[in-house]
């Protein structure tokens, strides 16, 4: 009886294992084809100051832990974008104008543009090399703009 229940410890010992190693891989797969894996930025806790801003207007404070957490998901979700299959949206509320996430990483700051009429992010194009562009899903986006919405008074700026 014990041989039997070592073996059902093992095998559930593996299956556990094996899905931390494949949903790890299926995130650091995900990061590298977004935005910041253009960056080389792996992990959230890489980005040690991160303040957002709106044209040239910024945030009071930068984002606390776990508001960077919620961002790092947000940026890793987006994608190379494709004209034919993205479409351009636009959200309700409050409009952001030129918005930006600025952040430092190995003790460079890098900039994060957000074309907020069309869902686009790209971040600064590096020496001899094209800005790539990033498309934004729409729920994603909403979720960016509550993250302004929360640093960032809107009030009184509304669509024109």
């Amino acid at each position: 009886m014990k041989i039997l229940e070592k073996k059902k410890i093992l095998v559930v010992s593996i299956v556990i294992v094996s899905v931390c190693l494949c949903t790890i891989f299926y995130w650091r797969q995900r990061i590298g084809k977004s935005v910041l894996g253009e960056m080389k930025i792996q992990y959230a806790c890489d980005m040690d100051k991160v303040r957002l801003a709106q044209e040239d207007f910024f945030a009071a404070h930068d984002l606390s832990g776990r508001d960077k957490l919620h961002l790092f998901s947000i940026l890793s979700s987006t994608r190379k974008y494709d004209k034919k299959r993205d479409k351009s949206y636009l959200l309700d509320g409050s409009f952001l104008y030129s918005p930006k996430v600025y952040f430092d990483f190995d003790n460079d700051r890098y900039t994060i543009y957000w074309k907020y009429d069309s869902g686009i992010i790209y971040c600064e194009g590096t020496e001899g090399k094209e800005e790539s562009y990033y498309y934004l899903e729409e729920d994603n986006a909403a979720k960016l703009k509550e993250l302004y919405e929360k640093y960032i008074d809107l009030r009184g700026v509304s669509r024109q």
